[in-house]
C-alpha cells in the first residue's frame, strides 16, 4: 500500500505527519483570539486546542506544538486579511464571555471561531 502522507521532521529528528497549512491557520486563529489576561486559563485552552489537533492526526501534543510554532511563518491575520478594527471587535465579544463555566466558554468561543473561519474562507 502506497503512503500518500507528507511528513514533517521535528527538531529532534522524528518524522511525523505534516498537518495541512489550513488546519494550522485555523489553529492560529483560535489561539490568537484566546483571552491572554489570565495566563493559566490561556495555557489550559492552548493545550486543549493542541490536543484536539493531536488526536485528529494521531500525534503527540509536542509534535503538534512544534509544527504549529515552526510552520505558521505568515501571520494568520495577513492571510485572511482581517482588519485591526474587526480583530478588536471579535476580541471584545470574546472578552465578555464568562470564564467561570469552562464548558460554556468553550461552546461560545467555538461558535465565534466557526463564524470567523467561515466569514474569511478558512472553512466552508
Amino acid at each position: 500500500m502506497e503512503d500518500k502522507n507528507e511528513y514533517f521532521t521535528t527538531t529532534y529528528g522524528k518524522k511525523v505527519v505534516k498537518i495541512p497549512i489550513e488546519e494550522l491557520q485555523i489553529l492560529a486563529l483560535q489561539v490568537g483570539f484566546l483571552p491572554m489576561d489570565d495566563r493559566d486559563f490561556f495555557r489550559s485552552e492552548y493545550d486543549r486546542l493542541m490536543k484536539i489537533v493531536a488526536g485528529k492526526y494521531g500525534m503527540k501534543y509536542f509534535d503538534v506544538d512544534e509544527q504549529y510554532c515552526s510552520r505558521r511563518r505568515k501571520s494568520v491575520w495577513k492571510i485572511i486579511k482581517i482588519s485591526n478594527k474587526e480583530i478588536l471587535g471579535f476580541t471584545a465579544i470574546i472578552d465578555v464571555i464568562p470564564r467561570d463555566d469552562l464548558e460554556y466558554f468553550r461552546s461560545e468561543f467555538d461558535k465565534i471561531m466557526e463564524e470567523i473561519a467561515k466569514k474569511y474562507g478558512l472553512i466552508t
